[in-house]
């Protein structure tokens, strides 16, 4: 009997896990809409950064002459969430939508990098729930400083 348990728990580990992270993933695709500004506690200033971009303005500026706007992170994400805002066509003084936007690429950069670690396992010939279990604690890792700031941009790139 207690064979026979283990084995039936050994084939429903991949389905609870995969459970599991679709529950985390939608939780997470959930949060995209919301009216909750500054996730991450810096969405604010990547969503600053991106209207700079909209209206023409360097990301960058001489520190010693006002306005003194600080961007603190690398400029991809803040390009990739522009590029996306202006393929869609959204203006600056909607800055909900930019939120959006901002949130959606970066968990389009976690799942990518969970694809990544899903591929990684594969190569090590993991079996499925050892890569399922990997990509749930990666993306168990991936707190609120990930929905919607450049980190998920750089742990994307650390992926690959």
């Amino acid at each position: 009997m207690p064979e026979r348990l283990a084995r039936s728990a050994y084939r429903a580990m991949p389905w609870l896990l995969g459970f599991a992270m679709a529950a985390a993933v939608f939780s997470r695709a959930y949060i995209i809409p919301r009216h909750v500004h500054n996730i991450g506690f810096s969405e604010m200033n990547v969503v600053d950064g991106v209207i700079r971009l909209m209206d023409g303005y360097p990301l960058y500026g001489d520190p010693e002459k006002p306005p003194f706007d600080i961007i603190q992170y690398s400029p991809i994400h803040y390009y990739i969430t522009w590029a996306c805002v202006e393929m869609l066509g959204l203006e600056h003084d909607r800055p909900n939508s930019i939120y959006m936007v901002n949130r959606v690429v970066s968990l389009l950069a976690n799942l990518i990098t969970l694809l990544v670690l899903w591929r990684l396992g594969a190569h090590l010939r993991l079996e499925l729930w050892l890569r399922l279990l990997l990509m749930g604690l990666m993306f168990t890792w991936m707190h609120e400083p990930f929905f919607s700031r450049p980190d998920s941009i750089y742990q994307l790139c650390c992926a690959v």
